[in-house]
């Protein structure tokens, strides 16, 4: 989940510098729309259709520009929120094969305890007969006898 992760991270810091430089852009279009508006309102010219259409444009264009910031903040929001859940889900998942990995390793040590304890061994760890049946259970009958454990 690291690879992905660096992915996003990756795409982050180029969204990041693409919204920087919309930024820069759009500053220099407003200082120089700025200067250029002063001139004209201080020259009291008239202004060619093709003028105003140039400075329409040139509003479109940081509308444009700022349009894109926008998404790139909501882009980038997403992203933030996926990578979060992507390093929650990872601690999510390791935490319960931590548990499931206890359990098994409990029920492999039970299983090995019960397995030494009806092998077929006749002694207990402390040197002890195990008993497996009560001592006054018949065998069987031979000639009349009953032979018990």
């Amino acid at each position: 989940m690291a690879d992905v992760s660096s992915l996003f991270s990756s795409v982050q810091d180029i969204l990041e510098h693409i919204k920087d430089v919309n930024q820069s852009v759009i500053e220099t279009s407003d200082s120089a729309f700025s200067e250029l508006n002063r001139y004209l309102s201080e020259a009291e010219l008239d202004l060619p259709d093709s003028v105003i259409r140039a400075l329409q444009m040139q509003d479109i264009l940081r509308q444009q520009l700022s349009g894109s910031t926008d998404a790139i903040n909501l882009i980038t929001k997403s992203i933030s929120q996926y990578r979060s859940s992507i390093t929650e889900d990872a601690g999510l998942l390791e935490q319960s094969l931590g548990a499931l990995d206890d359990k098994l390793k409990t029920t492999l040590e039970e299983a090995k305890v019960k397995k030494a304890a009806f092998s077929g061994d006749t002694e207990n760890e402390d040197g002890n007969d195990v008993e497996f049946f009560s001592k006054n259970i018949y065998k069987g009958k031979i000639d009349g006898e009953c032979t018990t454990y």
